[in-house]
């Protein structure tokens, strides 16, 4: 599986160099927005490594190879997951600056949303993108991110003030909610992915 990430990571050099740059931009910008995309750029960057993969006929190599099906999915879904978390601690890192060191739980609530959408989209995108192809599948991925990206930034004040009214409440009565959901979307996401997988052998 390590070697599976690190080759995801060298075929993107340039995409992980834009990321650091938009996360040093983050760190000293207070922007909503630009958080909310950060996060669900990072979180897409596996399906621009599926598109290096299909160009370059990675899947008939990788079937010759010592993987499992399960192993080559799940690098593709462990690789969001990383970049998501990491994203999303840039977020938090960059409101606390901009916040004196202090987290607020609006802030806080936000960027778990974005995290959390960030991953449910995935949930849905790689399905699609091992039955029809990232060619085909690339407008939809680029929609999916412009949406949710506006429709969290509309929605960014609403959840800011909704976590300051319910205070520690919003975490149980919200987010554990929505974290359940996430979780279970991946785990429908992972299992439908292999079987997609599996079939185009």
């Amino acid at each position: 599986m390590k070697g599976l990430l690190l080759k995801d990571v060298y075929m993107m050099a340039s995409e992980v160099k834009y990321l650091i740059l938009l996360a040093a931009i983050v760190l000293f910008l207070q922007n909503d927005w630009l958080f909310i995309f950060f996060i669900l750029y990072a979180s897409a960057l596996p399906i621009t490594s599926l598109a290096y993969d299909e160009q370059a006929k990675w899947k008939n190599l990788a079937d010759m190879l010592p993987f499992t099906p399960q192993q080559l999915v799940g690098s593709k879904y462990l690789l969001g997951y990383i970049l998501a978390g990491g994203a999303t601690l840039v977020v938090l890192a960059s409101k606390g600056i901009g916040q004196g060191g202090a987290w607020g739980a609006g802030h806080m609530m936000l960027a778990g949303v974005a995290l959390c959408i960030s991953i449910v989209i995935g949930a849905v995108q790689f399905p699609l993108m091992y039955g029809i192809g990232v060619e085909k599948g690339r407008l939809l991925f680029i929609l999916c991110t412009v949406v949710s990206s506006s429709l969290l930034y509309s929605a960014a004040g609403v959840i800011e003030e909704t976590a300051f009214s319910y205070g520690t409440g919003f975490w149980v009565k919200i987010f554990l909610p929505l974290a359940f959901f996430t979780v279970i979307c991946s785990l429908i996401s992972f299992h439908i992915s292999i079987k997609l997988y599996q079939r185009t052998k």
